[in-house]
């Protein structure tokens, strides 16, 4: 009988164990889950607030062409003065320029930008070295984002636009590297971000950005953001190449 009812606990605590385990390994895949979910909500809401910020007709650069310079012979004086002064009202403004401008923001404002993002994640070009004063409460964070970040693939998915006839697409580094003036041609502005490094409270961020609208028209660079009530604010930022 004593037998009986040792080998019977002996079962109980098995049980009672293989329950515990169970019990861990559940709360570990939930919290596991709960933790790329709530990664995934707030990466989210980064990448939608740098879009729009930076795809705003406001922000995009006014790219009206130069007027186009007349055939001269260089011998004539008169052509030469009249050559001259088309240079100097194109680099000075004139009134036409500032109702071509006018008119080059509102046909913006109309025209349905395709905003492409690429689909692989970029990895941290190189290491600031100093950051600015309003940018040193991330230095920790800025380590383990230099020490962490590698490349993956960017999932485009639930980005809010604040413009409703743009589009965004996702584009191959390798098409766009095959010709980057056709490339432009038919997408008006390209993004590629860094993988996001966030605290363990998910009050603090620090992403990577590269943006172009044309071949020779771009910038990179490295964005550290805070959550004030609820909401992605961009604190400071530093620059790392303008072309």
């Amino acid at each position: 009988m004593l037998i009986k009812i040792l080998v019977l606990t002996q079962i109980v605590i098995k049980m009672e164990i293989l329950k515990y385990i169970l019990f861990v390994v559940l709360v570990t895949i939930f919290s596991s889950c709960s933790h790329r979910n709530v990664h995934e909500k707030h990466k989210v809401k980064i990448i939608t607030l740098l879009i729009n910020k930076f795809s705003a007709v406001s922000e995009l650069p006014q790219k009206i062409p130069p007027r186009p310079l007349p055939l001269y012979d260089s011998s004539n004086k008169l052509q030469i003065k009249q050559v001259e002064q088309i240079v100097h009202e194109t680099a000075y403004g004139t009134l036409q320029d500032s109702l071509e401008a006018i008119k080059h923001q509102k046909n913006l404002v109309a025209k349905t930008q395709i905003i492409t993002v690429d689909s692989i994640l970029i990895t941290p070009s190189y290491e600031l070295k100093n950051l600015g004063s309003s940018c040193k409460p991330f230095f920790e964070l800025y380590q383990e984002f230099i020490k962490n970040n590698k490349k993956g693939v960017f999932k485009l998915t639930n980005i809010k636009l604040n413009r409703k006839q743009d589009r965004i697409v996702s584009f191959n580094k390798e098409e766009f590297n095959q010709d980057k003036s056709r490339f432009y041609l038919d997408h008006d502005i390209i993004f590629s971000f860094s993988n996001i490094d966030f605290n363990r409270d998910f009050t603090r961020a620090i992403v990577e950005m590269y943006m172009g609208d044309s071949r020779l028209s771009g910038f990179g660079e490295v964005f550290f953001l805070e959550r004030i009530n609820k909401k992605w604010v961009i604190v400071c930022s530093q620059g790392l190449f303008i072309s």
